[in-house]
This record gives C-alpha cells, sequence and structure tokens, in this order.
C-alpha cells in the first residue's frame, strides 16, 4: 500500500467519508501524534497540503517568520525537519502494519 493510499485513509476515516475500523484506531493516533480519544472530538486539527495554504495560522506563521533573526528561522526550519523525518518514520510503521 502507498504512502498516499495511506494517508487518504486516515482523511478519509478523520472526515467520515471511510468507515473507521476499532483495530486502526491506536495506529492512526500514533501516526498523527495525538491520543485514541482526540481521534472523537471535534477541536482536532490537522494539516493537508490542500488546507495548510489556507490556514490562518499558517499564514500568520509565515508574516511573523520576517520578523525572527536567521538563527531563530534556521533553529525553526531544522525542528520542523525532524518532525518530518518522525512523521515520515510513523507514516512507514502504519504501512508496515496494513501489509
Amino acid at each position: 500500500m502507498s504512502k498516499f493510499v495511506c494517508v487518504q485513509n486516515i482523511y478519509g476515516y478523520l472526515n467520515g467519508k471511510r468507515e473507521l475500523k476499532v483495530e486502526l484506531i491506536p495506529y492512526i493516533a500514533e501516526v498523527l501524534g495525538v491520543s485514541e480519544q482526540e481521534l472523537f472530538s471535534f477541536d482536532i486539527e490537522y494539516a493537508s497540503e490542500y488546507n495548510i495554504r489556507y490556514s490562518e495560522e499558517i499564514r500568520e506563521l509565515i508574516d511573523l517568520l520576517a520578523y525572527a533573526p536567521k538563527t531563530v528561522r534556521e533553529e525553526i526550519k531544522e525542528l520542523l525537519l525532524q518532525i518530518k523525518k518522525i512523521s515520515e518514520e510513523k507514516m512507514a510503521s502504519l504501512q508496515s502494519y496494513t501489509k
């Protein structure tokens, strides 16, 4: 199963377009970095490649970056790259469970 299919399935669960299998709840929560209970909360926020461009919070962060010193921007970039790596590793882990 490709990474895109897994991500698409998870968003389908979150959007209510797919029926959620109970045994997948722990894996989905782990990949998203939330508790299992948060999956059933309406307060959960997640970013997709589509909505991240339109998120008010993201636009505000981008605007504020202009005021951050170069060293701070570099630290933020490094932290985000680390988060991306962890997220990709979790997705790979989830894929191994679905094979």
